[in-house]
C-alpha cells in the first residue's frame, strides 16, 4: 500500500527534515492499522481507513507544528507471497 499525505506545515522547529519525519510517521502509522486489522476489511472500507490514518498521522505530526489536511491509501499491491494459493 502505498499512502498519499497532504500537509500543511505552520510552523516546525522540532523537526529539521519534516518531509522525511512525516513519511516515516506514515509508514509506521499505515503498518500499525494493517497490523490490527483484517487486509480485505481495511482495503473494503478505504474511505474509513484514509480517516483512520489522517486521524493517526494528524495527532503523531501536531506536536511539530504540522497539519495533516488528507491522506489517501492508494496502489495496493499484495505480494505473490502474500496472496491467497488457489
Amino acid at each position: 500500500m502505498n499512502p498519499i499525505v497532504a500537509f500543511l506545515v505552520l510552523i516546525c522547529l522540532a523537526i529539521t527534515n519534516y518531509r522525511e519525519a512525516i513519511d516515516r510517521v506514515a509508514q509506521t502509522s499505515l503498518r500499525e492499522m494493517i497490523g490490527s486489522s483484517m487486509l480485505a476489511a481495511l482495503l473494503s472500507d478505504r474511505k474509513e481507513a484514509d480517516e483512520q490514518l489522517k486521524t493517526e498521522i494528524g495527532q503523531k505530526t501536531a506536536p511539530w507544528g504540522i497539519s495533516v489536511s488528507s491522506v489517501e491509501i492508494r496502489d495496493v499491491a499484495i505480494p505473490s507471497r502474500c496472496s491467497y494459493a488457489q
